[in-house]
């Protein structure tokens, strides 16, 4: 108000001199203090909006801090769920590589061990086969490595004399003893098939000698066995096997079965006698006092059929009784 006073004293001043400058002034003084009055008002409320301004600045700063933290908090809550969920994927894949690694090692264990198994087969079945092919082996060269001498001599049916001075005894076989019926057909049938022919005496088991040092050998003449074709004839019969006490051996299986299907070749019937009074009945056998020997007979044959037999040169007292067609020291011995 001072200032306005003021104010209009100048301008009265200024009409009163007169002076147009003064008044001039007077108005510009005037109108510029009306001015700068109303922005003096106007300063403190500009202060107070500012102070608002700056409290509102300050709770937005605020809350926009609160908010970003909130984001950041939110950012790092899916950051660590996605690392947790990276991690639960990564041990899930370990898990399932580590189960399909026990699966595929499982597998080649069980299929090694199916391998091993089939080898193991493999290899028994080449040992079996390899057993076998020696065993064979050994059995043909046995055979290539048998004897093969010259049959010189036929003691009987079933005995023959070779050209290195050995005995021969056929295995497995039985023909009739001198004075017997067959005999002479079983004999003449050997002769036929092996005197003076080029034999193979093959081994036929574990007994290959007899007690009376004769070499027991089976008799192959031109592929042929002998013994079996006697068999087959009728003239000979499967005996001294393992059937009656002595060893099994190699052909007796065949031995038996051609015994079993061959009928006997010769006829053991009495010729009838042209005497029409019948025959006087036999008398009882001999028996030397105070000896201690067998009944005496009139041929092996008759003593066999009683139970007696087998009587050895300077042993048997039994020996000098009857006659050693085969010269080999024994009598009556089938």
């Amino acid at each position: 108000m001072l200032r306005k006073l003021v104010i209009g004293l100048l301008a009265v001043v200024g009409v009163v001199v007169g002076g147009f400058v003064v008044l001039v002034i007077a108005a510009i003084a005037f109108f510029g203090v009306e001015d700068a009055e109303p922005a003096a008002q106007a300063a403190p409320a500009a202060t107070g909006e500012a102070s608002v301004d700056a409290e509102t600045q300050v709770e937005q700063d605020a809350a926009a801090e609160e908010k970003a933290a909130a984001e950041k908090a939110a950012e790092d809550a899916a950051a660590g769920q996605e690392a947790a969920e990276k991690e639960a994927a990564e041990k899930a894949a370990e898990q399932e590589a580590a189960e399909k690694e026990a699966a595929e090692k499982a597998a080649a264990e069980e299929a090694e061990e199916r391998a091993a198994a089939e080898q193991a087969a493999e290899d028994a079945a080449a040992e079996q086969a390899a057993a076998e092919k020696a065993d064979a082996d050994k059995e043909a060269a046995e055979r290539a490595a048998a004897d093969t001498l010259t049959v010189v001599a036929i003691v009987d049916g079933d005995t023959v004399d070779v050209s290195n001075g050995a005995r021969i005894r056929i295995a497995g076989i039985d023909t009739p003893e001198r004075g017997e019926c067959g005999y002479d057909e079983a004999g003449a049938r050997m002769m036929e098939l092996a005197r003076d022919r080029q034999a193979v005496l093959v081994l036929a088991g574990a007994d290959s000698i007899d007690r009376y040092g004769r070499l027991i050998r089976y008799l192959d003449v031109d592929g042929r066995d002998v013994g079996l074709t006697l068999i087959q004839e009728g003239l000979a019969t499967a005996r001294y096997d393992s059937r009656d006490g002595y060893g099994w051996h190699d052909r007796e299986a065949e031995y038996v079965a051609a015994d079993a299907a061959s009928p006997q070749a010769f006829s053991c019937e009495a010729e009838p006698s042209p005497q029409p009074a019948a025959p006087a009945a036999p008398a009882a056998p001999a028996i030397p006092a105070d000896s201690g020997a067998d009944p005496q007979f009139g041929t092996c044959a008759e003593a066999l059929a009683n139970g007696y037999g087998w009587y050895v040169v300077g042993v048997d007292p039994e020996y000098h009784w009857y006659r050693d067609g085969d010269g080999d020291g024994v009598v009556c011995e089938t």
